[in-house]
């Protein structure tokens, strides 16, 4: 008689050794597509940094005018550029509609526009003049620059007559013409003598 075929036993599933495999596939898949993120970040990085080294950072305030007078006010001390901005200065009044005007210009040279970020211009304060012919007395001097201080108006413009605050933007390659104007309001009333009006520094950053 023919010799019959053994049959060969099945063989069982190995549970252990297909998730093994499967976490190892998912594991080099992971890895990957992290490697191609990375190559995709840095691409990213080279690009805005070739950007940026063709980019020119160019502001600058210039052109700081003469005083503009009105009435019977003086300039004390006048103000000076410096790195944030313009420095303060000091105005003499006495009597309503006196005013102090200048003009400055916020240059941009820069290929890139240029955001105001900070804008700080303060508030003016008042001390009596140093007049040696000033015959007031120490609270008539006292009352006058209260008077004065009370009565101020003070303003930083552009030539359009929008007020300056953050935020602002100056286009690239382009310049923003700026109004500064102190005044010892119309409906006040004169002073026994002059006061000295202090205007503190404007302080502008941009980014």
């Amino acid at each position: 008689m023919p010799k019959t075929k053994k049959e060969q036993p099945k063989k069982k599933f190995n549970l252990k050794k297909s998730l093994g495999v499967i976490i190892l596939f998912l594991g080099i898949f992971g890895l990957t597509l992290s490697f191609a993120s990375l190559a995709y970040s840095v691409q990213l990085v080279r690009s805005y940094s070739v950007l940026n080294e063709h980019a020119k950072w160019d502001i600058a305030i210039t052109n700081v005018s003469e005083a503009e007078t009105k009435g019977g006010a003086k300039v004390v001390n006048a103000p000076t550029v410096n790195n944030l901005g313009i420095t303060d200065y000091v105005v003499s009044f006495q009597n309503p509609g006196d005013s102090v005007k200048y003009t400055f210009e916020m240059k941009n040279n820069g290929d890139i526009d240029a955001k105001l970020v900070e804008f700080t211009k303060g508030n003016p304060t008042c001390k009596n003049g140093s007049d040696a012919l000033d015959s007031r007395t120490d609270e008539e001097k006292e009352a006058d620059s209260t008077l004065v201080c009370g009565n101020l108006e003070y303003k930083v413009t552009y030539e359009d007559g929008k007020e300056v605050a953050a935020n602002d933007l100056i286009a690239a390659k382009s310049t923003k013409k700026v109004v500064m104007t102190i005044t010892y309001k119309e409906d006040s009333r004169a002073t026994n003598g002059s006061v000295n009006v202090n205007v503190p520094s404007l302080t502008m950053l941009f980014k």
